[in-house]
């Protein structure tokens, strides 16, 4: 890790170590200074908006919207089809319920706000919800499509109707626990740079039990992630959800740091954000990961105003 090439098994020798070790505890310590350097010590704090939660067809076995998730909870006849149908009609964010969100999160005064849809949700339906997110939020804050593969002239409407960056990244064993085709998945980052988008994007999910064949497959998407050169990047520990079928467990606070940390050590200081600190999420709207609290603005802002004094005690400073 001091700028040479690194190879995918090397990196996994790093990712099976410890992560409650004192040898985990120093990589932690150096990740670390390695990305508040590349930060410059810059905090950012990012909403979230999910604006559907429409039963999906790339059918992610970890996630709640997933369409043979959604079949568990019923029965296997025509009549489901037009379960799944009516449950589509109904499952975007109102009008109403988006343009709070976009209000409470103008008042947070965030730095960007992402909006999180579905694969089922029509590119066009998706496209209302940014220039509405563009015409509310104040100039300052980014608008970040986090969104299906898309095409070139996908990603430029997208553009002009004011997205600033694009989440959008190869999960782990993509094609195999998920539907989503790998090169299609690749293409997409291709196209979101040559629209010249910022491109956020990340190793996930992590899960529990974690093995040498897990470690290799995560080492393999640390040096697709690094090779990308986003803007910014981040480890996602898997979150179970109820009513799913697939083995994995939510990892350790310390396995998913040390993920990350490794992940920030193999980008050095070419990715400026991300891994240790210095970023934070809060959340509003429809969310796959059901996490079961407020999203009135009181808690957004009280939410914003925790993360910012979170990561100030610890040396970052605001944007």
């Amino acid at each position: 890790m001091r700028g040479e090439a690194v190879s995918q098994r090397e990196i996994a020798s790093l990712l099976m170590v410890d992560p409650f070790s004192s040898d985990a505890e120093k990589i932690n310590k150096y990740a670390f200074d390695v990305g508040y350097c590349a930060a410059k010590g810059k905090m950012h704090v990012f909403g979230q908006i999910g604006v559907d939660n429409s039963v999906c067809p790339v059918n992610c076995k970890y996630c709640a919207f997933a369409l043979d998730n959604f079949r568990l909870q019923g029965e296997f006849s025509e009549r489901l089809k037009l379960r799944i149908a009516e449950h589509n009609k109904c499952s975007k964010l109102s009008s109403e319920e988006f343009i709070y969100h976009l209000h409470s999160f103008n008042e947070a005064k965030v730095d960007a706000v992402s909006l999180m849809g579905t694969a089922a949700l029509p590119f066009n339906e998706y496209l209302d919800f940014v220039v509405t997110a563009r015409n509310i939020l104040n100039p300052e804050i980014g608008v970040i499509v986090n969104y299906r593969d898309m095409t070139l002239d996908d990603l430029s409407r997208l553009k002009v109707a004011g997205a600033t960056c694009v989440y959008h990244s190869l999960r782990i064993r993509e094609g195999e626990i998920t539907g989503a085709n790998p090169n299609l998945r690749r293409q997409t980052i291709k196209n979101v740079k040559l629209i010249r988008f910022d491109l956020m994007n990340g190793v996930e999910p992590v899960w529990e039990p974690f093995d040498e064949a897990l470690a290799m497959d995560i080492a393999d998407r640390i040096l697709e992630v690094a090779s990308n050169n986003p803007w910014a990047t981040g480890v996602c520990g898997l979150c179970e959800v109820d009513g799913i079928n697939f083995e994995g467990k939510t990892p350790s606070v310390e396995r998913v740091q040390l993920v990350a940390s490794i992940l920030r050590l193999v980008c050095g200081l070419k990715v400026p954000l991300g891994c240790v600190g210095g970023v934070a999420w809060v959340d509003a709207g429809q969310d796959p990961r059901e996490r079961g609290y407020s999203d009135s603005r009181e808690h957004i802002i009280r939410e914003t105003e925790k993360a910012r004094a979170a990561m100030s005690s610890k040396g970052w400073h605001l944007y």
